[in-house]
């Protein structure tokens, strides 16, 4: 039985000897969770709210969560803020979005080429963020948070509104885009506008972008196919700056049995996040293709010759621009994302369609090392 397991078999345990022998005698704690994710994401019915029922299971009902889905009280860059001064106590952002107070974790984030498979990204970004990331741990403590949990999305991709064929195409396009896809579309010759994934509908709907960058399953999740219908068929990396922060003060507060418990299952929610992704991302085409008339526009010579000259020269201009922002050993956050990267396809590769085995490889590998 993996620490993961034996933690998470120990949280009910107790919550449930602690709820028979005095049920009553304290007070529940309700927990805020904001997100700028509505409640039809593929992560919500498939990790985020199974991770709210496990934790009132495990804690015998002591602790509750509810979500303020859609960014009804802060989204993105805004969490931070929000977790410091308590209007939450939970909350899931992009890191780009808060470049300026996380130079370390966006770093790692701004290097996106090597990626291909988000559980193995998800793995990386669990394990360089919780265990290696000088400066990561500081740069949250200034808002009284640490790191919950933190994966990656699928590949991303080119979406556009008209269509199109060669890179000359989309010369001067705006594309609704952030971090290291900003300075792909750039190079490329169109004009990213920096917007958060919850605005690329609106904006698309008004004229105020020609294009966005995103994962397939964002058409499905923002309904992004009522405007995206030409799709560049060519994965553009991975985004891995996905976090899930809570408040240290609001985490110290609770019972030692509801701290085990929430800490017991980070790394069930991780997987469970990485899976859905990894699921879904494989039906959303087709739904994309036949029922809503994307058309998949194949990546010809010119476009797979500009990735790979980006790709190239990603990692020194990721260094250079996280080392401006303040980022510490930006060359060695490099270097160890890529030791990573390695490790985790090979574990990836054993564990395969098996959700289970990848949660025990996050908490053998990560969540069993922090010794919270």
């Amino acid at each position: 039985m993996t620490r993961h397991l034996a933690r998470t078999a120990s949280a009910l345990a107790l919550a449930a000897a602690t709820t028979t022998a005095g049920a009553g005698a304290a007070s529940a704690t309700d927990l805020i969770y904001g997100t700028h994710i509505p409640s039809s994401h593929i992560i919500a019915d498939a990790a985020v709210v199974p991770f709210f029922d496990a934790v009132k299971e495990a804690t015998g009902g002591e602790v509750t969560i509810t979500p303020q889905w859609a960014g009804a009280v802060a989204k993105e860059g805004a969490i931070p803020g929000a977790i410091e001064g308590g209007l939450i106590d939970i909350g899931f952002m992009a890191d780009v979005y808060a470049a300026a107070d996380f130079p370390n974790s966006v770093l790692i984030t701004s290097i996106v080429m090597g990626g291909t498979d988000n559980r193995v990204m998800t793995g990386v970004a669990s394990e360089i963020r919780m265990i290696d990331c000088e400066g990561c741990d500081e740069e949250l403590a200034a808002f009284d948070a640490f790191l919950l949990s933190s994966s990656s999305l699928p590949p991303q991709y080119l979406m556009c509104k008209e269509p199109f064929k060669t890179l000359d195409d989309l010369k001067g396009r705006k594309v609704r885009s952030t971090g290291a896809l900003a300075r792909v579309v750039a190079k490329w010759g169109m004009t990213p506008v920096s917007l958060p994934t919850s605005d690329a509908y609106e904006s698309l709907e008004r004229g105020q972008v020609d294009c966005t960058t995103g994962i397939e399953t964002f058409m499905q999740d923002y309904a992004w196919w009522d405007s995206v219908k030409y799709v560049l068929d060519l994965p553009l990396g991975t985004y891995h700056g996905v976090l899930n922060l809570m408040s240290k003060p609001k985490f110290d507060s609770l019972p030692e049995s509801a701290r085990e418990a929430i800490l017991g299952l980070q790394a069930r929610m991780t997987a469970d996040t990485a899976f859905a992704y990894y699921t879904e991302t494989k039906s959303v085409r087709g739904k994309a293709e036949t029922d809503h008339g994307v058309t998949y526009v194949p990546a010809g010579d010119d476009f797979v010759e500009a990735k790979a000259a980006f790709a190239r020269d990603e990692v020194p201009e990721a260094v250079a621009n996280g080392t401006k922002r303040g980022a510490k050993d930006a060359e060695g956050k490099a270097a160890r994302l890529a030791e990573l990267t390695e490790k985790w396809t090979a574990i990836v590769a054993e564990t395969g369609e098996d959700k289970a085995a990848f949660e025990a490889a996050l908490d053998r590998e990560v969540y069993s090392k922090l010794g919270r």
